[in-house]
């Protein structure tokens, strides 16, 4: 691999093959960036290659690259289906519900430890206390601590 890689404005410091796979199959690999192992992101080959830069970009030229390569295949898949032009706002937001959905779940589980507690359209934030909120960050705090 080339250590004179960006993904944005981010400094790759190595990518790594793991077991994991995407959800279409594909070998996932762990790309760590300059500046610690908090640093990290999993991604295709495909994916590295397509957003990896030999110089600095900011990160709507990331999203750029992304959003330029998956929009023809959308669009295929959505033609695919026949939809009406008009039920395309529909898709839209029903995705991006899915997405939340899923992104509050996660959390909901980061927070609680407990998949059990997700309740799906309720922003469980709103119920965390500011105590809890203390708890959650010394863990955090205690954890670096013990890594230095």
């Amino acid at each position: 691999m080339d250590s004179n890689r960006y993904i944005g404005a981010t400094k790759v410091d190595g990518i790594h093959n793991t077991d994991k796979k995407s959800p279409l199959g594909k070998d996932l690999h762990l790309v760590t960036f300059e500046g610690g192992n908090d640093r990290q992101q999993y991604m295709t080959q495909d994916l590295y290659e397509l957003v990896s830069t030999e110089d600095q970009q900011d990160e709507n030229y990331v999203q750029k690259k992304k959003m330029d390569e998956l929009i023809p295949g959308l669009v295929d898949l959505v033609s695919e289906y026949n939809l009406r032009f008009y039920e395309i706002g529909g898709l839209m937001q029903k995705t991006h519900e899915e997405f939340q959905e899923r992104l509050e779940r996660a959390s909901n589980y980061v927070w609680t430890g407990n998949d059990n507690l997700f309740v799906p359209g309720y922003n469980f934030t709103n119920d965390i206390s500011t105590l809890d909120i203390r708890e959650v960050l010394k863990k955090v705090e205690d954890k670096n601590d013990g890594e230095e």
